[in-house]
């Protein structure tokens, strides 16, 4: 059977749970691993076993979700899992290796702008929609 889910809060919920019991990047647990705990096993077939398994999908859109809530939830880079972070450390590698080489674009673009800012002065960011900017 199929577990189902009245709300992405609750899947969310349920995602974080899972994930708090693999802690370090040496306790991680597998994608189909995790989609089996929180779908259940009839959610992974090895003919589901691809990127359009809607139960894949929503596992994987709980951690994006859960990531911009800050979370660190950290996948190894050769596919064998999630796990939180358990130290600065694991969190630092992942992130390096989630950025790739936007994160060297990242620090490029970082000190063009505090270059940017001292020639040509700051410039006022937007307040986001809807929003009135602060003085």
């Amino acid at each position: 059977m199929i577990r189902e889910y009245t709300s992405l809060g609750q899947l969310d919920g349920e995602v974080r749970f899972v994930l708090s019991f693999r802690l370090g990047q040496d306790n991680p647990i597998d994608r189909w691993a995790l989609v089996r705990r929180i779908y259940g096993d009839e959610a992974v077939t090895e003919e589901t076993k691809n990127d359009s398994n809607p139960y894949d999908r929503a596992v994987r859109n709980s951690i994006q979700r859960l990531r911009k809530h800050g979370e660190h939830i950290c996948s190894k880079s050769n596919g064998k899992g999630y796990y939180m972070a358990k130290t600065r450390e694991e969190y630092e590698d992942f992130k390096a290796s989630y950025l790739g080489t936007n994160y060297e674009k990242f620090e490029i673009i970082g000190a063009m702008d505090k270059n940017a800012d001292a020639v040509w002065g700051k410039v006022e960011k937007p307040a986001p929609e809807g929003q009135m900017a602060l003085m």
